[in-house]
């Protein structure tokens, strides 16, 4: 079975730290720290209005799978991974209007992704597979399903 970075997984697992961005420190107790139900938040809770607004600004096709998992950062702030599964994209939501203002950061899984912390050379911007992977499998369990169709 493939993953969406059409790879199979790796067996070794890496849980060295690993900075993404200069504001994100994962750790080898959680990779993402503590999360947040986006659902519950008064900036947050308007994902699924947020993700639809957005995938049509962006033309999507058809029936769009996203995930979207709240994360609480360091200086106890708060932002958001949105996993777009078809365009093969993770979008760092900070609550803003996704169509008026672009991400901060858009993680493009065909060729942001690289295979070790080693492949990454310093860069604030490349991320690791198992980053990737450990996102996915983060928002898979608790993180908010969405689901856009065809505008109809």
């Amino acid at each position: 079975m493939r993953s969406l970075l059409g790879k199979k997984p790796l067996r070794k697992r890496c849980y060295r730290g690993l900075l993404v961005a200069g504001i994100l420190s994962l750790s080898v107790q959680s990779v993402f720290g503590a999360t947040f139900n986006v659902m519950d938040d008064p900036i947050f809770g308007t994902a699924k209005t947020t993700i639809e607004a957005y995938a049509r600004a962006r033309h999507a096709k058809g029936v769009n799978n996203f995930c979207v998992l709240g994360q609480l950062t360091e200086d106890r702030g708060k932002s958001a991974w949105i996993i777009w599964r078809q365009k093969k994209e993770i979008i760092l939501w900070e609550g803003q209007n996704l169509v008026s203002t672009r991400p901060r950061r858009l993680i493009k899984l065909d060729k942001d992704v690289v295979a070790s912390e080693a492949k990454l050379h310093g860069s604030s911007y490349l991320v690791t597979r198992q980053w990737v992977r450990d996102l996915i499998s983060e928002c898979d369990k608790a993180g908010l399903q969405a689901v856009v169709g065809p505008k109809g």
